[in-house]
């Protein structure tokens, strides 16, 4: 059984704005701001799967909410790493880096576990307290090493390149009536295994 307290303890206040990516044209001002209005659709949608009734109604919220962590990942290996990279990783805490690669395996974890109900809460459980401690993290350590090492300009084109990848996953959530098969899952669960190693810097 789900505990709504659980994964939302370490989670801040935060105020949620209408997300820029729900069909609105607006361009995130800098960085924090792209990272703010994505996490709080994906604690939106945390907070939908805590209160499904059934557990086939969770999995399928569990869908959409992994296509849209995917989009998340994405922004993460194509545009922040390599950002960091560029200017040396100055002072980046490691906890940023760490943090990411894990919640990968642990999404891939509950992807693989999908086909067992009472497997798939235990671990979907165990993956909700991981993804709200990321998010503090990022806010806590991320978000401020971005505004160290960028310029206003870097920033912006930041913010620009990870709003492209959020925005690009919620397009392509598949409807409640789209039900998703088994290879579907496993092939997804797979993906994000096999970039567990990309959040790791190279030399």
């Amino acid at each position: 059984m789900l505990n709504a307290g659980t994964p939302f303890a370490l989670v801040g206040e935060v105020p949620i704005p209408k997300p820029w990516f729900s069909g609105s044209t607006d361009v995130p001002l800098d960085f924090e701001s792209a990272l703010r209005e994505h996490h709080d659709t994906l604690q939106s949608q945390v907070e939908r799967m805590v209160e499904a009734s059934t557990p086939s109604h969770r999995r399928m919220l569990f869908d959409q909410f992994s296509r849209a962590l995917g989009g998340h990942f994405r922004a993460m290996d194509h545009a922040v790493i390599p950002a960091l990279r560029a200017h040396g990783w100055r002072d980046v805490p490691s906890d940023i880096l760490v943090g990411h690669a894990n919640l990968k395996r642990f999404l891939a974890d509950v992807l693989a576990s999908r086909s067992s109900p009472v497997m798939f809460d235990e671990r979907l459980s165990d993956f909700l307290p991981r993804f709200a401690a990321q998010r503090e993290i990022e806010f806590r350590s991320l978000v401020p090493a971005i505004n160290r090492l960028l310029d206003p300009d870097e920033n912006r084109s930041l913010a620009a390149q990870v709003a492209a990848e959020f925005g690009l996953v919620f397009d392509r959530q598949p409807s409640a009536a789209e039900p998703r098969p088994a290879n579907d899952l496993i092939d997804e669960a797979r993906v994000v295994l096999s970039g567990f190693s990309s959040a790791i810097p190279g030399d």
